[in-house]
């Protein structure tokens, strides 16, 4: 059993989604290879790195736009405009998803996994991956809306993907736009399983250093756009804090992503603040967007105590661990989707309501009921792991392609 996972990178949300599923398939034994489908299409040949323009200056102009405050966070264009922007988005797809079809043909993957809406829509523009003998599956990792529904959908009853969603809330979204009830299953979202089975012990932990500990660890966060809100809050929090910082209160761990400008922006600060002597500050940045990943999970185990982020995938991992999220202002739908969910979870507070931070982090109590709504919400974070086990089951493909010598011999 080989599996291929693709995934873009538009934010840091899809290759942490992406990398969960990786690690809950290794951990399953299943051989697997994951890779960026625009990177992909760029160096695969001459025809790809043409094709696949269009889908780049759609990343760039993303990218783009939620470095602002989006204006579009809750603007719903009406259903026939989304249709027509789907089909749209189709046709630009098209050209490059003849070329991916042609690399599954050949190659010995026997299920394709789609973390990104592009990797499943180009595969299936216009029915060209209908003829594919692999198991299809494309993950909507995320609290979505209808426009959202219709990008990720591919509508076709009989020899469509399998949908594979967070919630009941998605799969009915799913079945509005078309999709048929029996190529949709609900598996949660799709948290790394390295954090998720030490859920148990990190919350344990975070309630104990709410409860007791003098000094409390916060985990700044930077998305992999790089927002401008995001960067000027995180300077408001070091600013308000810092006689604090320095007295031990608090410790203040902080990642920009993949963004060195903003990095440097923050070392600025902490000259300006003289903060640059203190031990309580942590800083990591890395263009490796893998690593960045990495060291944030570490993080979650083993040190933090309350988050401040944008509501991405994120939030899930408040929900895994109890760690209180403190969110930022939401850069996209589903991003407003997910305030709407932690709301109801009674589970989070907004940064720009709070006025006075360091009285608001010492309700050590106020904490701790975040943190335990959180952690008792009983919403689905196992998607990983199931979608391991669904693998299991799929049929092998791969027997179609093996030399000769591995045939079984005729009786």
């Amino acid at each position: 059993m080989k599996v291929l996972i693709t995934y873009a990178l538009t934010g840091l949300g899809h290759l942490r989604e992406a990398t969960s599923v990786k690690n809950a398939l290794d951990k399953a034994g299943i051989e697997n290879t994951m890779f960026d489908f625009l990177n992909w299409a760029k160096r695969y040949n001459l025809y790809t790195k043409i094709t696949i323009l269009p889908l780049r200056f759609g990343k760039w102009l993303h990218e783009a736009t939620t470095k602002n405050s989006s204006i579009l966070n809750n603007f719903q264009i009406p259903r026939f405009l989304s249709k027509l922007a789907v089909y749209i988005l189709r046709l630009m797809e098209f050209p490059v998803g003849l070329a991916f079809r042609r690399y599954l043909h050949n190659k010995r993957f026997d299920a394709y996994i789609a973390m990104h809406p592009w990797g499943m829509g180009a595969l299936w523009a216009l029915g060209v991956g209908k003829k594919l003998k692999q198991t299809l599956i494309t993950v909507i990792p995320d609290e979505i809306d209808a426009s959202s529904a219709s990008f990720y959908a591919i509508p076709d009853k009989v020899k469509g993907p399998m949908h594979f969603v967070n919630s009941k809330k998605v799969s009915k979204l799913m079945i509005e736009v078309g999709v048929a009830p029996s190529k949709i299953k609900i598996v949660g979202h799709v948290l790394d399983p390295m954090v998720l089975d030490k859920r148990k012990q990190i919350y344990k932990r975070v309630q104990e250093d709410i409860g007791h500990s003098v000094t409390l660890t916060l985990g700044l966060f930077v998305g992999g756009a790089g927002t401008f809100a995001e960067i000027k809050r995180i300077k408001q929090i070091f600013t308000q804090l810092q006689k604090y910082i320095k007295g031990g209160l608090y410790k203040i761990k902080v990642i920009p992503g993949p963004h060195f400008d903003m990095a440097m922006e923050l070392h600025q600060l902490f000259s300006d603040l003289e903060l640059t002597a203190t031990e309580n500050i942590e800083l990591f940045v890395n263009t490796n967007r893998s690593k960045v990943i990495a060291k944030g999970h570490e993080w979650f185990v083993k040190d933090l105590d309350v988050m401040f982020a944008k509501t991405g995938e994120l939030i899930f991992y408040s929900l895994a661990t109890g760690i209180p999220f403190i969110h930022f202002p939401p850069k996209g739908a589903q991003e407003v989707q997910h305030i709407v969910l932690m709301k109801q979870l009674v589970a989070i507070e907004n940064f720009d309501e709070i006025v006075n931070l360091h009285e608001f982090l010492q309700n050590r109590a106020y904490l701790k009921e975040l943190s335990d709504n959180a952690y008792h919400s009983k919403y689905g974070l196992a998607g990983a792991e199931k979608i391991a086990n669904y693998i299991k089951t799929v049929p092998v493909t791969t027997p179609l392609y093996m030399s000769h010598k591995h045939k079984p011999s005729k009786s």
